[in-house]
């Protein structure tokens, strides 16, 4: 027992102890929310910055013991990830995010953390994944009544939907936000919504609407000061139109959207925005600017597509690692069932015990060796799309390098021609990159492709012969994009060639086959000078990693050369 003195002396140690407890807690707390703040600052100007902070608020908050704060640092480390498409880490900090909202029962942070997990699966193209994490982050919106982030789920569902090709989800997803932000007069938030409203609208064929809601979106965007609104609100009105306004209008329109694209950092409006101005200029009959912008759209293509592949690669490396986590987990959790099961009867017989072991044992070894089978067959079919890929997209270049020296061709002949002709090209390349992206298309758009690419042809030369025909019911089949395409284009090519251009094309359509026949001149003496080969080789790889069931056979005689391609598969060539 402490004499009186020095009780009183030991309590009053203890209360300034207590009191000086409190204020450096105080003060972690304020540097915590410091940093926080500072680290949304950068979210897009610095990543490097964010990621620092955030390392530094996770060890903060770890020894302070703030759940908050740990969550809010792993949401910065998912937008770091996120951003820099490091898709498997930004997965697992939104796992970080789930875990220490379910510790601290916060429905707020949970649905934070689905609509994360829900954005990152988009980004990866798992369009169900990414519905299934969207959904209940509105479920838990919805209850909370938390219209700001009930809003946001519904853009984002809204934007799933568009890529997906499913218009009306789309529309009706964007049209619930735009309700919310009006209420809100959030008046960015209603050109957000406005604008993929919009989208859908057109893609539906609903084109009043669609221009009445893009013009809306527009005020919005202007009178909040909205540059990426304002951007893809004038590029929207000149699609949107389909040509209706005069040229000197839709350039006005583009030079404004053109302005903030580069402003913003938006490559692929950017390079939208360039093709549309070289066929305005085209209509005016401005060559020059009209080569000029087709020059910056297909550089900034080149860019793109590099890009695109990058990220590509990144999304397959994401995808593998993540069926391979969730092999990892499934193991581990089978694995920690059968310790509990073993230590729950640790008071059995021996050989009850070994028993039960050796069955779940041979079980988890042929559980494992079916799983390894599964992955090695995705990444074979991985591989497979890869190089289905890499040939579709030779043909662009291989295309390119045809049309323009058509292109160099009619300059040099007929000038006059050369500015329709551009409006011509421009028409097939938009073509091209609007198909590159889809997995089939329909022949009614490929065939009227092959007519519109004859007539850019044709008017190289007056004196060729030529006879297209297309026999049998072609409506409703779907086919890979440009995959007849390589016989014409080389036929006409070679055709033009010869002293005596001649071409004959005949497409037949019939119920379970699709036969292409191709039948044109050729100068002997220049055969295999100017040919790369690459358009008939890469058909026939395509069609075999299709794996189609076909038969191409090509022949010459004298001048003439021969082609026949049978191609059979009902299921694979009918909508």
């Amino acid at each position: 027992m402490l004499p009186n003195p020095q009780k009183a002396l030991f309590f009053l140690l203890l209360a300034h102890l207590s009191v000086c407890a409190q204020k450096k807690h105080g003060m972690d707390t304020t540097q915590l929310r410091e940093l926080n703040n500072r680290a949304y600052q950068y979210w897009y100007s610095n990543l490097d910055s964010v990621l620092i902070m955030a390392t530094e608020q996770l060890t903060l908050a770890n020894q302070i013991d703030d759940k908050v704060g740990i969550i809010k640092a792993h949401i910065d480390f998912w937008h770091t990830y996120n951003e820099r498409q490091l898709f498997v880490q930004a997965i697992q900090a939104g796992f970080d995010i789930l875990r220490e909202a379910d510790a601290i029962n916060s429905s707020k942070y949970r649905a934070v953390a689905y609509s994360n997990i829900g954005l990152t699966y988009f980004q990866l193209s798992e369009n169900d994944l990414a519905i299934d994490y969207l959904q209940k982050a509105m479920a838990i919106d919805s209850a909370r009544m938390n219209q700001r982030g009930l809003a946001s789920d519904y853009i984002n569902l809204s934007l799933v939907y568009n890529n997906q090709l499913k218009y009306t989800e789309a529309k009706k997803y964007a049209l619930l936000a735009y309700e919310i932000h009006l209420r809100e007069n959030n008046k960015v938030g209603c050109s957000i919504a406005l604008i993929n409203a919009a989208y859908a609208n057109f893609q539906l064929g609903e084109e009043k609407e669609s221009i009445q809601k893009i013009s809306t979106a527009l005020d919005y965007s202007l009178s909040s000061n909205d540059l990426e609104g304002m951007a893809y609100a004038y590029n929207y009105l000149v699609l949107f139109n389909k040509g209706k306004m005069p040229p000197t209008e839709e350039i006005e329109l583009l030079q404004k959207s053109l302005k903030f694209c580069l402003e913003l950092g938006l490559n692929e409006l950017t390079r939208d925005n360039y093709q549309r101005l070289s066929e305005g200029y085209a209509k005016m009959n401005d060559t020059k600017k009209a080569f000029y912008y087709l020059r910056l759209a297909t550089h900034l293509s080149d860019s793109i597509y590099s890009d695109n592949t990058r990220v590509q690669a990144a999304k397959m490396n994401a995808k593998y690692q993540l069926k391979k986590n969730e092999v990892e987990i499934q193991s581990l959790k089978e694995t920690m069932n059968l310790r509990e099961q073993s230590a729950t009867r640790q008071r059995w017989i021996f050989v009850l015990i070994s028993g039960i072991v050796i069955t779940c044992g041979f079980f988890l070894w042929a559980y494992q060796r079916t799983v390894n089978k599964m992955v090695i067959a995705k990444a074979e079919a991985s591989h497979i799309r890869r190089e289905l890929s890499y040939l579709k997209d030779q043909t662009n270049p291989h295309f390119l390098l045809n049309a323009l020296n058509s292109l160099y061709g009619i300059a040099l002949a007929k000038p006059a021609m050369v500015a329709d002709k551009i409006a011509e090209l421009s028409y097939l390349l938009h073509y091209q990159l609007k198909s590159s992206r889809l997995e089939k298309v329909n022949m009614a758009d490929e065939i009227e492709f092959v007519k519109r690419y004859i007539e850019f042809k044709k008017s190289k030369t007056n004196q060729l012969e030529l006879s297209f025909e297309v026999v049998g019911e072609f409506m409703g089949r779907y086919l890979p994009p440009l995959l007849f395409f390589p016989p014409i284009e080389n036929a006409l090519k070679y055709a033009a060639e010869s002293e005596n251009p001649y071409v004959h094309i005949q497409w037949k359509f019939e119920t379970d086959q699709i036969i292409l026949l191709v039948r044109n001149s050729f100068n002997t003496e220049l055969a295999g000078v100017n040919s790369t080969k690459i358009g008939i080789d890469n058909l026939s790889k395509r069609l075999q990693l299709y794996n189609y069931k076909f038969d191409l056979n090509a022949s010459q005689a004298e001048n003439l050369y021969n082609l026949q391609l049978n191609l059979w598969d009902k299921e694979l060539t009918v909508a």
